[in-house]
């Protein structure tokens, strides 16, 4: 996840930002992992939330023509895109044994409890983890 490599960087470490004046922008429900940790290292934190995540309605999926077309594996970048789309998906009572590829183990752990059924975790959140996972998910299929 990008807020746990962010938190192992040296310059973040409880030595360097205690005492420090930190001013984190961040997305209105957003992770509170950077705010506690930073805070429980000692420094001084201003949380400002500069936007909003506002899903898209279930009719964008069902506009893409899903879930009546076969889909060959889902793949998730967030925790917040796994929600949606597991929300808009229940809603279409589209099949929960569909691939899907997910970032981290927190991540998956969200699908799971939503019911899917076929996880993938990938090593990581960059677009070249994703993709890999993604392959071995065909090559598990073939």
């Amino acid at each position: 996840e990008r807020s746990e490599g962010l938190l192992s960087m040296p310059a973040l470490q409880s030595e360097a930002v205690r005492g420090t004046q930190v001013l984190l922008l961040c997305g209105a429900g957003g992770r509170e992992l950077l705010t506690q940790t930073l805070g429980d290292r000692g420094a001084e934190l201003h949380r400002i939330e500069v936007y909003a995540r506002r899903p898209r309605p279930p009719s964008v999926l069902t506009a893409a023509g899903l879930p009546q077309h076969p889909v060959a594996a889902v793949l998730i970048a967030s925790g917040e895109g796994g929600a949606v789309f597991a929300d808009h998906w229940l809603a279409l009572d589209g099949p929960l044994d569909i691939p899907v590829v997910v970032p981290s183990q927190r991540v998956s752990d969200r699908m799971a409890a939503r019911g899917f059924q076929r996880i993938l975790c990938a090593e990581g959140a960059s677009d070249a983890a994703l993709i890999a996972a993604l392959a071995r998910i065909s090559r598990l299929d073939d």
